[in-house]
């Protein structure tokens, strides 16, 4: 296993370049990858490096009195109640894009899926 720093500009960033399904939580944020996955990271030296060895792990964020609760970001209404919209993959969110009858280009960004069918489907 390698550790890789995110050094993009997102909040939160998932791996949709070498499948590992590894989430990053923000710039500067350190995580576990597989090697084999090494080389397919390192293609995008604007959004990913490897991390120093020495540097220990970014931890989950202490809980302050101040902080934000955390939760799904992204809900959609179903039939069957809240759809929790965050881990859901490209492929997954346009097809309910599609079943849903929502016109969005595949082109866009997971998180402008996300944006759409939750503005189009709130939440009770």
């Amino acid at each position: 296993m390698a550790l890789i720093k995110y050094v993009g500009k997102k909040a939160r960033r998932f791996d949709t370049v070498a499948g590992t399904k590894v989430v990053w939580n923000g710039p500067g944020d350190v995580q576990e990858v597989p090697d084999v996955a090494v080389p397919r990271l390192m293609m995008h030296p604007d959004v990913w490096a490897v991390a120093d060895a020495a540097a220990p792990k970014a931890a989950e964020p202490a809980a302050t009195k101040d902080a934000a609760p955390t939760g799904p970001k992204y809900l959609m209404q179903t039939d069957e109640g809240a759809l929790v919209l965050d881990e859901l993959d490209k492929d997954a969110l346009r097809e309910l894009a599609k079943v849903s009858g929502l016109d969005i280009h595949h082109k866009k960004s997971e998180e402008f899926f996300r944006q759409e069918l939750a503005k189009a489907f709130p939440v009770n």
